[in-house]
């Protein structure tokens, strides 16, 4: 298995590990602003989970979500608060994005 996938956009080409969920913009990110060498805290990583979650059931019950999406965003979401991927929230807190 590689250890990279080649992705482009508007400004090239650029190798991103193979195993993340983040693309070529987050890889960009990452190399040319390194602000503080922090990572977002769980806590946030967390609070967006719920967030996300609570949105999708809303508009779920809105009707403006159908059910086979909005039950993937919420399952997605479940596993954002179950920190499951807190790994792949990789920016400086400071350049947001």
């Amino acid at each position: 298995m590689k250890e990279y996938r080649i992705e482009q956009d508007f400004i090239g080409k650029m190798e991103v590990p193979s195993g993340v969920y983040y693309g070529i913009q987050t890889a960009r990110a990452l190399e040319n602003f390194p602000i503080t060498g922090y990572h977002l805290d769980g806590a946030l990583i967390n609070a967006m989970g719920i967030v996300k979650k609570a949105s999708a059931l809303a508009n779920m019950e809105a009707g403006l979500l159908d059910e086979r999406r909005g039950q993937a965003i919420v399952d997605a979401a479940q596993e954002v608060m179950e920190g499951k991927f807190n790994d792949q929230f990789m920016v400086d807190p400071i350049q947001g994005g």
